[in-house]
């Protein structure tokens, strides 16, 4: 199977052809390619709320290729929302789906132990795809405590990259990489872009700083090697499978293999450590806290940054400057 993208910048019928070298006998095969580029059509938006639609602190929203609109919340939980055009510029959801698979991911304190309490997960970014029939949602979460100047104890490797299959009768869950960073505030694992020619998922990571330095309000947690970047993860290597980050060897805990790896980041100790020939990798660093990623059909990988908060913490002593 030979994934092609298809970006004309012509209109009308295009056509090619593609090469196959092989070892067999006889010259490469030739596979015949086509494609109509379409004119583009001016578009105008309007701004009208969706009636039945409201949802308590929405983080990530998408259309799926069922035709519905998938909604993320800070508390967890998705909704899929089948959407009815009512009249010009207004819309309304017919029908909806509450999504808690993600909940069901069990929650860790900084110290590896689980905590029990904390029922749910803050989900910072969803990406459909897969078919009508079966769609597959891509989620990352991690977990929901925060507060500003004050260590909650929350698990600074609780960052998880999870899939969500639609098998006819449920979602499945495949938690597909796990050990990603937390920081003590709101900075964490965000929004995802696809590479379908690579199989590579790219992934904005947020700091665990306001500037690069700890500080006060971020509860003095460093930065970690995976923190304040967009990551790469190579979805083949790791198949249908779960993949653990590998951590360092916490000093406070005994055994080359700490209790409940990769969770219980231990402010730092334990972090998640960058694995040379690993499935992730550190693709662009220098972030502070990129929400969302897209990958565009010229090959171009975009995101947008926040800035530092005033007053919230500095650069480290002789960072640059």
């Amino acid at each position: 199977t030979f994934q092609v993208r298809f970006a004309p910048n012509t209109t009308g019928l295009i056509s090619g052809s593609m090469s196959v070298s092989h070892s067999g006998s006889g010259g490469p095969v030739q596979i015949a390619l086509s494609g109509t580029g379409a004119n583009s059509f001016p578009v105008g938006f309007g701004k009208s709320q969706l009636a039945g639609g409201q949802r308590t602190n929405p983080t990530s929203l998408q259309f799926g290729p069922d035709g519905r609109l998938y909604v993320a919340t800070r508390e967890g939980r998705i909704w899929a929302h089948t959407v009815a055009r009512t009249s010009a510029n207004h819309y309304g959801v017919t029908a909806s789906e509450a999504i808690d698979a993600i909940n069901a991911i069990p929650n860790h304190n900084d110290d590896g132990s689980l905590a029990p309490s904390v029922t749910n997960r803050i989900i910072t970014g969803i990406l459909l795809r897969g078919t009508p029939a079966n769609p597959t949602i891509w989620v990352t979460s991690s977990d929901p405590r925060m507060a500003v100047a004050n260590d909650t104890g929350l698990d600074t490797n609780s960052g998880i990259l999870s899939r969500l299959d639609w098998n006819g009768s449920s979602w499945v869950r495949t938690d597909v990489v796990r050990g990603l960073p937390r920081s003590e505030d709101d900075h964490m694992t965000n929004g995802m872009a696809l590479d379908t020619l690579t199989n590579v998922m790219y992934i904005g990571q947020g700091g665990s700083c306001n500037m690069g330095a700890p500080s006060l309000n971020f509860s003095f947690l460093p930065e970690h090697a995976l923190t304040g970047a967009i990551l790469s993860v190579n979805l083949a290597a790791i198949g249908n499978t779960t993949y653990d980050i590998p951590t360092l060897d916490d000093e406070d805990r005994p055994g080359t293999n700490d209790f409940n790896d990769p969770f219980g980041g231990n402010d730092g100790k334990n972090q998640a450590r960058i694995v040379p020939g690993g499935p992730v990798q550190v693709h662009s660093p220098g972030w502070r806290n990129p929400y969302d990623v897209l990958l565009h059909t010229n090959g171009h990988l975009y995101s947008i940054d926040n800035g530092p908060n005033a007053g919230w913490g500095g650069p480290p002593i002789g960072a640059g400057f």
